[in-house]
C-alpha cells in the first residue's frame, strides 16, 4: 500500500510540475510579446500572427461589402512590412493602402473587406488571406469562413 500511495504521489508532483512550467511559459509569453499565442507561434517561426486569426462573418448577403478589423501582432525584435496579399477569391482584399508597417515587438489594426459575388450565393465561404511580409519566406494569413445568403427574387 505504501508503494501505491508514494507512486500516487509522484505521479501528481510531476503533473503540478508539468501544469506550473506550461502556466510560466504562457505568462512569459503574455508578458514578453503580449499574447500567450505568441509562443506556440515562435515554435512555428512565424514572425507576424493576426488576431483574430479567423474571422467568422455568420451568413453575408451577395453583393454587399463587409469590413472587419484584424490586429497584426509582430513577434520579432525588427519592425516587419507587410508588403501585400494574395487570395483565391477576389471577393477579399484589405482595405490598407500597402506596404504598412509594424514596428518592433509592435501591433496594428488593418481592415478586411469581404465582398461576396452572386456566384457565391448559397454556398460555404472557407478562404484565407496570405499577408505577404518583408522577412524572407515568413508569411501569415487571415481566414475567412461563413456562408452566402441565397439570393431571393424581388417581386
Amino acid at each position: 500500500m505504501t508503494g501505491l500511495k508514494s507512486a500516487v504521489t509522484w505521479v501528481s508532483s510531476l503533473a503540478l510540475s508539468l501544469a506550473l512550467v506550461v502556466s510560466l511559459i504562457g505568462v512569459w509569453g503574455w508578458l514578453a510579446y503580449g499574447s500567450p499565442y505568441a509562443i506556440p507561434a515562435l515554435a512555428r517561426r512565424q514572425v507576424v500572427i493576426v488576431r483574430p486569426g479567423v474571422i467568422a462573418v455568420g451568413q453575408i448577403e451577395a453583393g454587399h461589402q463587409y469590413r472587419y478589423d484584424v490586429e497584426l501582432i509582430n513577434l520579432s525584435t525588427k519592425p516587419v512590412t507587410v508588403n501585400g496579399y494574395q487570395s483565391r477569391c477576389t471577393c477579399f482584399s484589405v482595405a490598407e493602402n500597402l506596404p504598412v508597417g509594424l514596428p518592433a515587438s509592435g501591433r496594428r489594426r488593418i481592415t478586411v473587406s469581404v465582398n461576396p459575388r452572386a456566384s457565391q450565393a448559397g454556398k460555404p465561404l472557407a478562404e484565407s488571406i496570405e499577408l505577404y511580409l518583408s522577412v524572407p519566406s515568413a508569411r501569415t494569413s487571415i481566414s475567412v469562413e461563413g456562408t452566402v445568403a441565397r439570393l431571393t427574387a424581388s417581386p
